[in-house]
This record gives C-alpha cells, structure tokens and sequence, in this order.
C-alpha cells in the first residue's frame, strides 16, 4: 500500500511539474500577463523563476532518486511539493485571474494530492532511526524558531495595525485585496507547522523529523523565490521591496543549512550511509 502511494505521488507530481513548467514560462517570457499591482508582479515572477530554478528541478531529481529508495530524496520531494501547494494556494486566491489561470488551479490541486499521497507513504518512527544520534536537532530546531519567530513578527505586525487603529495592512492596500492569503497561510499553517516542528525535533519526536525537513526545504526555495523579486523588479523599472532581500536572503541560507545538517546525518537503521 505504501509503495502504491509513492508511485500515486509520483505520477501526480509529474503532471504538477508539466502545469508548474507552462505558468512560470508564462509568468516570465508572456508581457502584460499578470494584471495586478506593481508591487505583487516581481514576487509572482520571482516565484516562477525559482520554480523553474529550484522547485521544479528538485521534484525531478527527488522523485527518480526516491523510487530507487532514498530517504533523503523523498524529504525533498515532500518539502518542493509544499512550497509549490503554498505557491499556487496563494496565486488561486489573492491574485486576478489571467490567461493561465487554470493552469494555476490544476497546480494546486496536483500539489494538494501529491502531497497527501506522499505522506501517507511515509512511515516517521521508521524515518527516525534512520537518523544517527549524532544528528544537531537542537542546533537545527533554533533554526526554525528563529525562522518561525521573525515570520511571525512581519504576519503580526500589520494585523495588529487593524487592532489597534483599524488601518489596512499595507500590503493590502498596495494590492488592492481585500484580504491576504499569504498572511492567512502563514499564520494558520506554516508557522504552527514551524513550530511544531521545532520543539518535535528537539525532543527528537518521530514528526519532528519529518516536518522540519519539509519546514526547511520549502524555507529554502521560498526564500530564493522572493530574494529574485528585487532584481527582477528592477528589470521592469519598479522599486525593490524594502527590507525584504536581507531578511529572505539570510532566510534562504538558514533553512539550507537546516537542511544539509538534518539529511547529512540521515542513513540506514544500522548507521550506515544511504545512497
């Protein structure tokens, strides 16, 4: 049944990275296509180049290397699945439909089942013996937090502005949404996700494991995505967003750490190395 599943992943994902392809050449290489505000265009684009780049090379790399039995392969494949379900969640419900809208859904919803197919092929107390008890989870857990925490400062910081004086957020206002899915997502469930994660991890709980892989990965590409949002704004004559490129910049190297720390030290059950 596990392995069912995985190749129900598989054959998922493989269509997901045909319809994640044909949106991002679109997004980047189509003139005029997106049709909203001139501070949300670069972000958009700025993920499509990362999906080219990152997200979709890792989903073919990490499927083929994790039907052949890599652990580590299948932890990636997991985490580029989450950052293209949180990509597409956030395009299908704050941004104008356009030409390729469909294709926007049709990523969703392959990333959706991708996912939940994958993670029922997973087994976590199996997954955590493969880990050497030498494995830094306290180091990699306050990379997380610390990833959660500054996170949950820049969701919270404007929604508390509407507490307190009833002003818009202004990436709202700037956007002209009446509301903001990426805030919503963040703050319901990625950062819980985080941190649970975190704290799972540094009590070395089987979950802990599992989601703090798929908490970086994703951390990872995400960060790529809207560190290319201030180069490519400049291409289109607009102003870089302020203070982002630091923030996701260092972001992006963390949860890279994050990651080559956790799946360095992941192998057989009896210690070995893993392929």
């Amino acid at each position: 049944m596990k392995r069912k599943r995985l190749r129900t992943a598989a054959v998922l994902s493989f269509f997901l990275g045909l319809t994640v392809t044909a949106a991002s050449l679109a997004g980047l290489l189509v003139k005029g296509l997106y049709r909203d505000s001139a501070t949300l265009v670069p972000q958009m684009r700025g993920n499509d180049l990362a999906n080219l780049v990152l997200a979709v090379p890792l989903l073919v790399v990490s499927i083929a290397w994790s039907l052949r039995g890599s652990r580590r392969a299948t932890l990636v494949w997991a985490g580029a699945l989450a950052h293209l379900l949180y990509t597409y969640a956030s395009v299908v419900a704050g941004c104008r439909p356009n030409q390729v809208f469909l294709l926007y859904i049709a990523s969703f919803s392959l990333a959706l089942f991708a996912f939940i197919a994958l993670m029922g092929s997973m087994k976590p107390k199996g997954l955590r013996r493969r880990f050497a008890p030498a494995t830094p989870v306290r180091t990699i857990s306050v990379i997380i937090a610390v990833g959660v925490l500054v996170f949950l400062y820049y969701g919270l910081s404007e929604n508390i502005r509407v507490i307190i004086d009833g002003r818009l957020p202004e990436s709202i206002e700037e956007r002209g949404l009446s509301s903001s899915m990426v805030h919503m997502l963040d703050l319901s469930v990625v950062l819980p996700t985080g941190a649970l994660a975190a704290l799972w991890l540094w009590r070395r709980k089987a979950w802990g494991y599992l989601l703090a892989a798929i908490f970086l990965v994703m951390g990872a590409i995400s960060g790529c995505a809207i560190l290319a949002a201030d180069p490519l704004a400049a291409t289109m004559g607009l102003p870089a967003l302020p203070g982002q490129s630091p923030v996701f910049g260092i972001w992006a190297f963390l949860s890279a750490l994050g990651v080559a720390l956790l799946l360095g030290h992941l192998g057989s059950p009896k210690g070995k190395s893993e392929a």
